[in-house]
């Protein structure tokens, strides 16, 4: 990094642009007052121009409130009638006709699509709807690429968030893509027209067919997986396809911290942009006309900018891509202009770049990882120079070359270590040795050798199979060593998902411990950074271990049931988890109950309860078994013929985790200060299941009441009338009074029997249940049952998560500073 004295004006545009466009995010819908203030903030700069006056203020407000403006369309995409939003969540069928605007996505027999340009019958013609649209079809023989015609039968859905404290946005991830409602429909419901030419994604989408092809032909390896990971690697070097990964392979590199090879960014991009440079000037250095007018390094750099959008095009231009292109066209046209460029000041030129055309790229995965990651290298670089030797020969620069790779990836790992923790909660403790060794193998001998396969394909098949060849041969080790490497116990940690605070402390502690030398005043930073990290170090310890309250957390899992017990002195139950038929599709436990625990610090979970196997239970909790340090599972022990239990009790086995005997569990077991006891089925339920045909999975449900002191919280599964009536025989006195009842089988009206209701008592009644689910719980009749006995009702499925907290005395729901009168009456 050059140490200069010039300004950089780029970088504090870059930082106010993203400032406006997160507070447009989180406080969005005075675009028209901002707009006003941003026009007459543009006229002072205008007039201190004149004036050659100074003026920082004003500028760094007026590219605030731009952020602002510019994020707003995502956030309210306008008052039209005819949108798609109007259409969402109706109970009316449509036939759409849309345009495919983005690669589709393939997940076995399921193919996404994006849809623009939508329209839909209007009398004897169509009209026109804005928005887009994200039409999954199933068993879909012919996958339409961008640019093809799509005309579809079916209910347009509203999209909606699972709503957990902490949860992932997913609506405001699928408006930063214009998306505004989902459909589904099977193939028999679609029809797709290809049409050809005039789209340029179109012809994005052929190339990238054909060279896919290719790879798939040309890579052929005796072992059948290797091959195919060979051919997932190739092509997402190549094509930036990602989607042909196994989770095996994943697993590998997420676990070797090798990811960022195959996202597509500055060391792919700089790859491509130095071998054509390096060919064109070459080239161009025997054309006397340029020599004479010494034009010939500045064409060259004008000619690699071609190749340079060409693979990147190709490859889907990523955030990551993004920036690489402009700060290479910014070194490039350096060589134009003559003036040397500013790195820091060229990657804030690639920021500005791409918010402003795109503004919810700030918020995504790979535009801050992309930016840190540059951001830290070039702080390292500048802070730790690597003297260089000019007596020592080839040994001497191979050293320092080595040393310079070794500095650049520690930095590119330390920088984004806080980021990789937020987003993925898993960092490599291998990552820096490995990178050592794979990335000069990858990067500089297999990707050169698939980006010359992509630039010979349209001159010559046959170079461009040798080409894809012979880098098989050179993946076919790496991938072997990242399988060996991953499967090391200590690869990879898991870790808790740290605050924006903790975040924000992280890199304080780093900027100040690097500047603390020139600057003396970091130092006192540096012990105030340090004060609040144990001020909050200390209040993660008290929420986790010393808070003297037992919480239940009742998460919205969709139509399913999962519930979190924080018992006082640090240890956790979940009581079923949730989960849909098939997890490969949607895993509740990886993708909801799992960030939500390590949000709240938590990385061990002492019990897992599971009421009774079905999927709606059950799935959610195979991805805690393996990933939570589970040391007990509790289990009425009735089997089922599903991949999901079959999977479970494999993990069970193989994580040597401890699963108590229906016959042992019955009772009471004491967990701290809480006492959990085991309420139903009877002990012989199992050898009474062929004489008592209602004794279905079901009914068979564990029932678990938990009880601090004077409060208690029932878990009922998904038990009916008959299991109910069964447990009012085995406790005719008060053995089932609860404050909190977990209302059985989501709010089906075969379950919560008025007598039962009666002998339990509750306070509050909690229905887990999935928004707008079509079995259309929970029922009507069920809903004025429990308002009838005096219980406040509340469903996941409308509010979202419950919280519920007791001292044992009093009981709080959602505010546990603010006790509600109606929950603590009368008991």
């Amino acid at each position: 990094m050059e140490n200069t004295h010039c300004l950089r004006p780029m970088i504090p545009i870059a930082l106010c642009l993203a400032t406006g466009i997160v507070v447009g995010r989180y406080a969005a819908g005075a675009f028209v007052p901002m707009l006003m203030a941003a026009a007459g903030a543009a006229g002072f700069i205008l007039k201190y121009w004149h004036d050659h006056r100074d003026a920082m203020a004003v500028p760094a407000l007026f590219c605030v409130m731009t952020g602002y403006v510019l994020i707003q369309p995502w956030m309210m995409p306008g008052p039209s009638g005819d949108h798609v939003r109007q259409l969402a969540g109706t109970s009316n069928k449509y036939t759409i006709t849309g345009k495919v605007c983005r690669q589709p996505v393939v997940q076995g027999s399921r193919v996404k699509l994006t849809l623009t340009d939508l329209r839909i019958p209007d009398g004897n013609g169509t009209r026109r709807v804005a928005g887009n649209v994200r039409l999954t079809v199933m068993g879909l023989d012919t996958v339409p690429g961008p640019g093809d015609q799509v005309r579809f039968f079916g209910k347009l859905k509203a999209l909606h968030n699972f709503q957990n404290p902490g949860g992932f946005d997913y609506v405001g991830y699928m408006a930063f893509q214009g998306v505004w409602a989902s459909a589904y429909a099977t193939a028999r419901d679609v029809v797709v027209e290809v049409r050809s030419g005039g789209f340029p994604e179109k012809q994005i989408h052929r190339a990238r067919q054909a060279l896919s092809a290719l790879i798939d032909s040309s890579i052929v390896f005796s072992d059948r997986i290797v091959t195919t990971e060979i051919r997932a690697v190739l092509k997402a070097l190549v094509v930036g396809d990602r989607s042909n990964m196994s989770p095996r392979l994943k697993e590998a590199i997420t676990r070797t911290g090798t990811g960022h090879m195959l996202a597509i960014s500055g060391l792919h991009i700089g790859i491509v942009a130095a071998i054509f440079f390096f060919i064109f000037s070459r080239s161009l250095s025997h054309c006397p006309p340029l020599l004479d007018r010494a034009l010939s390094r500045r064409s060259a750099a004008l000619l690699t900018l071609i190749p340079v959008l060409i693979y990147g095009g190709l490859t889907g231009m990523s955030a990551s891509t993004q920036r690489a292109i402009i700060m290479v066209a910014v070194v490039m046209l350096s060589y134009l202009t003559g003036r040397r460029h500013d790195l820091m000041n060229t990657l804030a030129v690639a920021a500005v770049v791409i918010i402003a055309v795109h503004p919810p790229a700030v918020f995504s995965v790979s535009f801050q990882l992309s930016f840190a990651a540059v951001f830290w290298i070039f702080v390292g670089l500048f802070r730790f120079p690597i003297a260089k030797s000019d007596t020592g020969g080839w040994m001497a620069e191979a050293g320092h070359r080595a040393m310079t790779m070794l500095l650049i990836s520690a930095c590119a790992i330390f920088g984004t270590l806080p980021l990789v923790a937020y987003y993925f909660n898993r960092i490599s403790l291998i990552g820096l040795p490995v990178n050592l060794t794979i990335v000069p193998v990858i990067g500089f001998i297999a990707l050169p050798l698939g980006i010359g396969a992509a630039f010979a394909y349209p001159l010559s098949t046959w170079l461009a199979a040798v080409c894809l060849k012979l880098a098989g041969l050179v993946l076919y080790p790496v991938i072997s060593g990242l399988h060996v490497l991953s499967g090391l116990p200590f690869a990879a940690m898991h870790m808790v998902t740290p605050s924006l605070l903790e975040i924000g402390l992280y890199y304080l502690l780093a900027a100040s411990a690097l500047m603390i030398k020139p600057f003396r005043w970091c130092k006192y930073v540096l012990v105030a950074v340090l004060m609040i990290a144990a001020a909050d170090v200390l209040y993660w310890s008290y929420q986790r271990f010393w808070q003297p309250n037992l919480r239940v957390t009742a998460l919205d899992v969709g139509q399913g049931s999962a519930a979190l017990l924080e018992i006082p002195g640090g240890k956790t139950i979940m009581v079923d988890g949730g989960g849909f038929s098939d997890n490969r599709i949607f895993d509740v436990g990886r993708q909801i109950i799992a960030p939500f625990l390590w949000r709240k610090k938590i990385n061990t979970v002492d019990t897992l309860i599971l009421t009774h196997p079905n999927a709606d239970h059950l799935n959610g909790l195979l991805y805690l078994a393996r990933q939570f340090n589970v040391k007990q599972v509790w289990s009425n022990g009735e089997t089922a013929d599903t991949h999901g239990y079959k999977e479970f009790m494999d993990i069970i086995r193989a994580e040597n985790i401890e699963i108590l005997a229906f016959p042992r569990l019955a009772g009471d077991h004491r967990v701290n200060e809480v006492t959990m006891s085991v309420l139903y089925p009877p002990t012989d339920f199992l050898s009474r299941r062929d004489k008592n045909r209602w004794r279905d999975t079901n009914n068979n449900s564990l029932v678990v009441k938990a009880t601090l002191k004077n409060r208690s919280f029932l878990f009922t599964g998904d038990i009916g009338a008959p299991a109910e009536a069964e447990l009012l025989d085995m406790y005719p006195e008060n053995g089932l009074v609860a404050d909190v009842m977990f209302v059985p089988h989501h709010g089906s009206r075969s379950s919560s029997t008025p007598d039962f209701i009666r002998r339990v008592e509750p306070a509050v009644a909690v229905v887990s249940a999935g928004w707008k689910n079509h079995f259309g719980f929970p029922h009507p009749v069920v809903v004025d049952r429990y308002e009838a006995a005096g219980a406040g009702l509340y469903n996941t499925g409308t509010r979202g998560a419950v919280i519920i907290a007791t001292d044992g005395d009093k009981l709080w729901v959602d505010r546990p500073h603010a006790p509600a009168a109606d929950v603590n009456n009368g008991r």
